[in-house]
């Protein structure tokens, strides 16, 4: 169990720091671009399979869903399944993991539901866990708002405990 959050941890960790250093950059072209990504695949362990399936990454991915940019897109939702069923099995997640917000909802076409759960269930000598747990993605922009007005509405049909909630 602590090698699944250790490794979420420092996955997490080279993500939030290549992307603070790519946000102070102005000058950004796909050179640049990929010097900063290459660490994350290669500290996945995808970096075969990332090269296999595109030796040059760019913006074209929308353009042409065949490519070589839409293979990267792909390999991005690899990877935040792997993440993803790191989480849920280090945190025995039964009732399931929900993902939603940022930018997955807008790289939605470019999921295969099938090679998810596959990546998502890979977790030896635990992935028994991990294919009980299941996956569930938000893409309504407005689903957080729609959950409050719901609670709002008819707070008696949620388990919410409201005395220890502080409300501002």
């Amino acid at each position: 169990m602590a090698r699944y959050i250790e490794r979420a941890e420092n996955i997490a960790r080279i993500v939030d720091v290549n992307l603070q250093l790519l946000l102070d950059l102005r000058d950004l072209d796909e050179k640049k671009l990929a010097e900063y990504w290459l660490p994350i695949v290669q500290s996945t362990g995808d970096e075969a399979a990332f090269f296999k399936l595109h030796p040059n990454a760019t913006g074209a991915a929308v353009t042409d869903p065949k490519g070589e940019e839409a293979a990267s897109v792909r390999l991005y939702w690899h990877i935040v399944a792997r993440f993803a069923g790191d989480m849920a099995v280090t945190f025995v997640a039964t009732g399931g993991v929900t993902l939603s917000g940022g930018v997955l909802p807008r790289v939605v076409d470019f999921l295969d539901e099938a090679a998810f759960r596959e990546a998502f269930e890979a977790k030896a000598p635990v992935d028994g866990l991990a294919k009980r747990i299941p996956t569930r993605l938000v893409t309504r922009e407005d689903a957080v708002l729609v959950g409050m007005a719901a609670i709002a509405s008819t707070p008696d049909r949620y388990g919410i405990d409201y005395g220890s909630r502080a409300w501002v």
